[in-house]
């Protein structure tokens, strides 16, 4: 982004080194300043303008280069489910934009073993789920219709992987337990809405955001015990930080927080 106030001491430093523009008046009413100041917000605003459209080109080239993570992920959005796909200009698309019948509304894309393209997708805008049977099936058939020929996909739409915590809180003994509680569990499963599709679980991450609460005394969380497992599989125990299987988290039924974490008022 470029100020008036850059592009005033542009052309100031240009008239300083031109020896014909030495007596020019520096009164704040001299015309010349006038036209300075009108010269230099033009600047300002074409710089503005030209930076902007830039961003904006570079943005749309980034979304267009085909085959890349990010062009995989767009298209994962775009999936809708009960339309079929034609060719249009030589481009695989949908004749008709249908917005309800785009059912994945969460993607991530990496690279696997052997460059498999590893597509991780979930449905859902508050409480994420996976796609339906016959929506993956739907889904599986239109990612190999519009793939490149020759590589070779993982999809991954399952159930979320499971979060076992226990935790010991120190909080405020003038407020009601109640309260304490339920503003815990709250935050703790924000936190959970809050890290981003297929984001890094970080341990230290969640015990700040319980310990930013007002009841809870500072430095007053001690995680004794968390662990991690997809769906399907074993926990382990998460020292630092631990990437989904499936995208998403969620705290393990069997476990829930108002059995598994310990109050202590201080």
């Amino acid at each position: 982004m470029s100020s008036v106030a850059d592009q005033i001491a542009i052309i100031n430093a240009a008239i300083a080194n031109e020896p014909a523009l030495a007596g020019l008046s520096d009164s704040q009413v001299a015309e010349w300043i006038g036209i300075r100041n009108v010269v230099a917000a033009q600047h300002a605003t074409l710089r503005d303008y030209f930076d902007g459209y830039k961003k904006e080109l570079n943005q749309k080239a980034s979304e267009a280069i085909p085959g890349t993570a990010r062009w995989y992920a767009d298209r994962a959005l775009e999936f809708q489910y009960g339309y079929a796909l034609t060719v249009l200009d030589g481009k695989v698309v949908y004749e008709t934009i249908d917005e309800s019948a785009r059912v994945v509304n969460y993607a991530a894309v990496t690279e696997g073993v052997s460059g498999t393209v590893v597509i991780k997708v979930a449905k859902g805008t508050g409480v994420l789920a996976k796609l339906s049977n016959d929506e993956l099936v739907a889904f599986t058939a239109y990612i190999r219709d519009i793939k490149f020929a020759g590589t070779k996909t993982n999809i991954i739409s399952t159930d979320p992987d499971l979060i076992r915590l226990q935790a010991t809180i120190y909080y405020d003994g003038k407020r009601i337990l109640s309260e304490v509680k339920s503003a815990v569990e709250a935050t703790i499963q924000a936190h959970l809405r809050g890290v981003f599709f297929d984001g890094i679980f970080n341990r230290n991450l969640l015990r700040d955001s319980i310990e930013v609460l007002d009841v809870v005394k500072p430095g007053g969380v001690d995680i004794t015990n968390l662990q991690i497992k997809p769906n399907a599989g074993s926990y382990v125990s998460v020292p630092y930080s631990y990437v989904p299987f499936s995208g998403y988290y969620n705290i393990d039924s069997a476990f829930p927080l108002s059995t598994q974490l310990t109050y202590i008022p201080v």
